[in-house]
């Protein structure tokens, strides 16, 4: 895999775990109970059981290839309805490296819910606890609040396998937002051969967050004409091995090598500025000659990126 490559790159995810616990003993309209199961002794032991639940869940589930997860934060209220600032800030002490947050709990999740989105205005996910009745419905809640005042990344999962689809479209955004596209141009931005692309490059900056460094086409001529032997000997040694492992040729095999010192090229420029993208115009390099000149297409240079996980075109 390139090292620049962000196509594996996880979402990082502070799963964070929230429960009212009653200091008083009394019973109202949705608490009911005999004796001890009135005190905050058994709301606590009941919330570290769920709290391992949820931890054990999470663990099993959530699919690793997608995500990071940290290491469970867990906030405690009362019926005073006061929120502990200490513990939200101890929630959210990552927030610069977190991509999302995932929460869960028992009883009245929803309000701590929107004070952490709104302090770390980050994606929150919710998917509710297999054994818990409650845990659905706080989700459901908060995310009605936010969205009621315009903030729309609240995301609730039916189930586990929801969640991770969640999770998986989530990082393919964040893989894009980090991008770095190396646009070898050689005449206009938009390709003669192909108009129906993107005419605005700096709405994909707008919208996805990818950066895009324009390049000349044709410097990539220049840079293989100049390089070293031990450049020269990495292009032969890349094309000796697809030699030795194709199937079948259909091509003078010493003319692979000619694709492949192209490839070097592109991947010394791509090191240079720190890319992790690659596209360049067939049409109008292809009319410079060139190729035809050194007998090469970049056809083998796209797929070689791409097995490295570098988006090419």
């Amino acid at each position: 895999m390139h090292k620049n490559s962000k196509v594996n790159e996880k979402l990082i995810v502070q799963p964070v775990f929230v429960s009212l616990m009653h200091q008083h003993r009394f019973m109202g309209p949705c608490r009911y109970g005999f004796g001890e199961e009135l005190s905050y002794e058994f709301d606590h032991n009941a919330a570290e059981k769920d709290l391992a639940e949820f931890n054990s869940e999470i663990a099993e589930n959530v699919d690793p290839n997608l995500v990071e997860l940290l290491d469970t934060q867990f906030i405690e209220w009362h019926e005073d309805f006061a929120v502990p600032d200490d513990q939200v800030e101890k929630a959210i002490e990552n927030n610069q490296k977190v991509d999302a947050y995932l929460i869960s709990g028992t009883r009245l999740i929803a309000y701590v819910s929107t004070i952490l989105a709104k302090r770390t205005n980050k994606p929150l996910f919710f998917c509710p606890l297999t054994s818990s009745k409650y845990s659905r419905l706080g989700g459901i809640d908060s995310t009605a609040h936010m969205k009621a005042l315009g903030f729309k990344e609240m995301y609730n999962a039916l189930n586990y396998d929801d969640l991770n689809r969640m999770f998986r479209l989530l990082r393919t955004r964040k893989a894009i937002r980090d991008t770095k596209l190396l646009f070898a141009l050689r005449d206009n931005v938009i390709s003669f051969g192909c108009v129906s692309s993107f005419i605005n490059l700096q709405d994909i900056t707008d919208r996805f967050g990818m950066e895009i460094l324009n390049f000349n086409g044709l410097e990539f001529f220049k840079i293989m004409d100049e390089f070293t032997d031990e450049e020269n000997n990495e292009a032969k040694r890349i094309a000796d091995g697809l030699v030795k492992d194709a199937n079948c040729m259909h091509m003078p095999a010493e003319n692979v090598v000619n694709d492949t010192r192209f490839y070097v090229a592109v991947n010394k420029m791509l090191d240079l500025f720190n890319c992790s993208a690659f596209t360049i115009p067939c049409f109008e390099m292809c009319a410079t000659r060139e190729l035809d000149k050194r007998h090469l297409t970049f056809c083998l240079t796209n797929s070689l990126l791409k097995d490295g996980g570098i988006p090419a075109a």
